[in-house]
């Protein structure tokens, strides 16, 4: 995504925002781009504002807490007119992955990798489960389930998120500092929904 960006805007700054390291250094040595810091929870946010944020596939690793900093995070960091384009796994995916044959499977290989939740903080171990997750979509719009081997990795809840586009509305109707430009589902890869918003 990040060619695609610097061939549409060749004159913009572009800025990459990665919690690991080397990747970060990596694509900003590719594109010529300036790197964005941030708390990997989204509980700081930077002095920077941006015209244009585009998140792919991001939101779809966080819990609700996590899930709902990053929105907020987002609509932060834009100026006055800004666009956020985000993605996210909508009800068609939780549908596609829960009612799957295959969806059996990946809970049996969780199981199997919970040894890597022995580093993990206690308050993400009940979200070790993505029967669970399913449970709490067909609830409460929102579904999640930590994966023990990348939570690991990033020292924090980081795993499968599943948000009906009533629930991430709800987040974003709160705030009067935007617009909802537009909620389209199954459009970023026939697969997660795309949400656009303006900073006013």
């Amino acid at each position: 995504m990040t060619r695609l960006l610097k061939n549409f805007f060749p004159e913009s700054q572009l800025w990459i925002g990665e919690i690991v390291d080397p990747l970060r250094e990596d694509v900003s040595r590719e594109f010529a781009a300036r790197e964005l810091i941030f708390n990997p929870d989204f509980s700081n946010v930077p002095t920077e504002k941006f015209d244009l944020v585009f998140s792919g596939s991001l939101l779809t690793h966080f819990d609700k807490d996590m899930y709902s900093n990053a929105i907020n995070f987002y609509i932060e960091i834009l100026n006055k007119g800004g666009i956020a384009v985000l993605s996210t796994h909508g009800r068609s995916d939780a549908t596609r992955i829960f009612n799957s044959q295959e969806f059996p499977t990946v809970v049996s290989n969780y199981k199997k990798h919970r040894k890597f939740a022995k580093n993990i903080p206690d308050i993400i171990e009940h979200s070790l489960d993505p029967q669970r997750a399913k449970d709490d979509f067909s609830t409460g719009r929102f579904g999640y389930f930590a994966s023990p081997h990348f939570s690991d990795i990033y020292k924090q809840s980081y795993g499968g998120s599943f948000v009906a586009p009533s629930w991430v509305m709800a987040i974003i109707q709160a705030r009067s500092d935007c617009l909802i430009l537009g909620y389209k589902e199954r459009s970023y890869g026939k697969s997660q929904d795309i949400i656009t918003l303006l900073k006013l």
